[in-house]
């Protein structure tokens, strides 16, 4: 007779279980009762494990090159509508930055629910024959009717790589999307890798609930509390929703940082991943209760208790090792103070002989589920953090060069070449090679305005940046960087000094086997930079100084180059350009003027000595009214814009003028000047430092085009 009742008990169970059961295994309520698929704890734990990942790492030298937020949208695939099964979900392609992927992970990790739910537990221990996946009553036949066939798969294997946006599929999502050349199959691949980084992250808050480590199926399903307490829900779940999650932020325990910290940096980052779900789910075994688990000798009447679910019992904790109080709650101390971890509660039960005895019912209130989550938001939040920061790349945009063409084709241009290089890290063992699509977003920022380029003028390919960027504006550039979006995240470049080299006299006309003075001005040199002059006859010279002469020995037209060459590592930083224009020097026929007659010597009288007749002295010739004053005008003019033009020219330091335009010769004027700049570091910091000494002679064609040029850079001419 036993055996039937039991029979139709059975019978009853399947029936209202199939009918009625709505709340599925899942951690915390990952929907809210209409299912409007909005909020949810799991989205919020994501959303402040990425707040605090970028608080956290606002010093990192490589982090602090990103801009998380203003990165283009990435399209991708997301689920649309919830269900149970598979069969059952929608998912259709939406829109949203970086980060908005990774907090709807948090949601879309739990669909469809119940396919997801058996998934979504790890048993570090395994107490329960060695098996860390959810064994309590999913094998009943119960159980299978209403969840379907036990997957037997934990959730560390799950979320690391069997399911569809595992935390390893993500990293091939990503490792695809950078080398990937078609930009909607690119933010297709960035979005789906952000995905799998929030869904990962679901999982590993999930180790951060006591009942998905310590094999606790906990349905849910209310009133079969009158018949069992095999399918009553978790008492700390259904406490926990977003509410709860934003009221309970704050410090990680010491003992689980420790933990953290002390997983050892493989060179193959998914077993970090791994060893990170074995330490937070240990740190949740060992020190919590889920409502079925509660065991240990109950401390007022000594009776033992076990787990209500039948399931074997756990080391720790243990009623027997907690404190109590007048309340009958059982807490131990911690870094926040007291953890309540259970309340006893007392039944009266009145026996067949009619004798009345209390039977204790351990429960965990609001005040113990407030108490753990205090604790435990805290720990899915930092453990996240972690695997944020080994999932995103680390990457490095650089700007080898930038040398600024003033006569280029369509204007004024500028030739850029860098890298763009990733430090393998975190889950990258590998560095990865990023290519830009044509199409992609790179801008170039100078003097902190970001200057709008044409799709395609600057290109990536492999992590080789190259490009030409025409109609540059007008006026001095001192700085230049780029900003490459990759992901979704704007990686900027450090900012690259531009030198603006210019070369005097940028044009010369003159006379082939004559002397002449070039020299070079830039914005703000360092001091240990050298020139490379290149005459385009042959010589080339490098020097420390930035001024030179230079002799044409024949006519004819040359290209000169001057590179500003970095000492200490060789890297050129600005070049300038010019070109000269020779004739032939005209010679003198001095036989035409000359006439030497000298006697043949004889045989009979000694040898006599011829003295040389001296070159005729060519005199200069006097200059007309008109060209005197010409030359006085350029003088003039040249002395009162110099000092001027200097310090407009150098913004930084103390301009020193040692000559303007001093006559020293017939048609020889001497320039020369010192420019005095502060030792910004190092023993000598404060220190001023000849930056850059110049002293040259010009003639007064020279002397002319140099005004000229200095009127032009002023914006006196055009």
């Amino acid at each position: 007779m036993k055996l039937k009742w039991a029979f139709f008990i059975e019978i009853f169970l399947v029936v209202f279980m199939v009918v009625s059961f709505s709340i599925p295994v899942f951690p915390y309520n990952n929907d809210n009762q209409a299912r409007t698929m909005e909020g949810g704890p799991h989205r919020a734990i994501n959303y402040y494990a990425i707040q605090s990942f970028l608080n956290n790492r606002r010093s990192d030298s490589i982090f602090n090159k990103y801009d998380f937020t203003n990165g283009r949208d990435l399209s991708g695939i997301t689920v649309i509508q919830p269900g149970d099964w598979k069969e059952d979900i929608l998912e259709d392609e939406r829109e949203g930055k970086w980060y908005q992927w990774v907090v709807e992970g948090g949601y879309t990790a739990d669909e469809p629910e119940r396919y997801m739910s058996l998934r979504h537990f790890y048993d570090p221990l395994g107490v329960n024959q060695g098996a860390n996946y959810l064994t309590d009553h999913v094998d009943e036949f119960l159980t299978s009717i209403v969840m379907g066939t036990n997957p037997k798969i934990d959730a560390k294997w799950w979320g690391a790589l069997y399911s569809p946006y595992s935390i390893d599929k993500g990293k091939e999502f990503m490792i695809t999307a950078f080398s990937s050349m078609n930009l909607p199959e690119k933010d297709k691949l960035f979005a789906a890798a952000w995905r799998s980084l929030g869904e990962t992250m679901h999982l590993i808050a999930d180790m951060t609930v006591p009942s998905h480590v310590r094999n606790d199926s906990h349905p849910g399903v209310e009133w079969t509390q009158f018949i069992t307490d095999k399918y009553r829900a978790d008492s700390y779940e259904e406490f926990v929703d977003q509410q709860v999650v934003e009221k309970c932020l704050g410090s990680p325990d010491p003992v689980l940082v420790e933990a953290v910290n002390q997983i050892p940096k493989n060179e193959n980052g998914f077993l970090n991943v791994l060893s990170l779900y074995d330490c937070v789910a240990r740190y949740t075994n060992r020190n919590y209760f889920s409502l079925d688990t509660i065991a240990g000798i109950e401390k007022a009447l000594g009776q033992g208790i076990t787990n209500s679910n039948g399931m074997p019992e756990y080391p720790s904790p243990r009623l027997e090792d907690l404190e109590t109080d007048e309340d009958g709650y059982y807490y131990c101390k911690d870094y926040l103070g007291k953890l309540y971890l259970a309340r006893m509660l007392y039944q009266e039960k009145l026996s067949l002989f009619g004798k009345l005895s209390l039977i204790p019912k351990p429960e965990i209130d609001h005040q113990c589920a407030l108490s753990q989550a205090k604790r435990l938001i805290p720990a899915a939040i930092y453990a996240n953090e972690q695997l944020i920061e080994w999932f995103i790349p680390k990457v490095e945009v650089i700007i080898d060069s930038f040398i600024l063409n003033e006569k280029g084709t369509d204007g004024r241009e500028g030739i850029i070449k860098g890298r763009v290089v990733h430090i393998p890290s975190g889950m990258y063992d590998q560095p990865l090679l990023f290519t830009m699509p044509i199409d992609g977003m790179i801008s170039i920022v100078m003097n902190g305005e970001i200057f709008e380029t044409q799709p395609g003028s600057i290109s990536i390919q492999n992590g080789i940046i190259e490009g030409k960027v025409q109609s540059l504006p007008t006026g001095p550039i001192k700085n230049v960087n780029l900003l490459v979006d990759i992901g979704g995240i704007l990686v900027s470049s450090a900012d690259l000094k531009i030198y603006n080299l210019q070369l005097h006299p940028e044009k010369l006309d003159g006379l082939s086997k004559k002397k002449y003075g070039f020299y070079v001005q830039s914005d703000n040199p360092p001091s240990w930079v050298s020139y490379i002059w290149d005459f385009g006859d042959g010589r080339v010279e490098e020097t420390n100084s930035t001024s030179i002469t230079h002799t044409y020995e024949s006519e004819g037209e040359y290209q000169i180059q001057v590179q500003m060459r970095d000492a200490n590592t060789g890297k050129i930083l600005a070049k300038a350009q010019g070109k000269a224009y020779l004739s032939a020097q005209e010679e003198i026929n001095i036989t035409d003027t000359i006439v030497s007659s000298t006697p043949e010597p004889t045989l009979m009288v000694d040898p006599v000595l011829i003295e040389e007749t001296p070159l005729p002295t060519i005199a200069t010739p006097v200059p007309t009214p008109d060209e005197e004053a010409h030359r006085q005008q350029v003088l003039a003019e040249y002395r009162s814009i110099y000092p001027g033009y200097l310090s407009w020219f150098h913004k930084y330091g103390r301009v020193e003028v040692v000559a303007n335009a001093e006559e020293v010769g017939p048609d020889l004027y001497r320039v020369a000047y010192i420019l005095w700049q502060i030792i910004e570091d190092g023993p000598r910091k404060g220190e001023e430092y000849k930056a850059v000494e110049l002293d040259l002679n010009f003639n007064l064609g020279q002397l002319e085009a140099d005004l000229g040029l200095m009127k032009k850079n002023l914006g006196l001419e055009e």
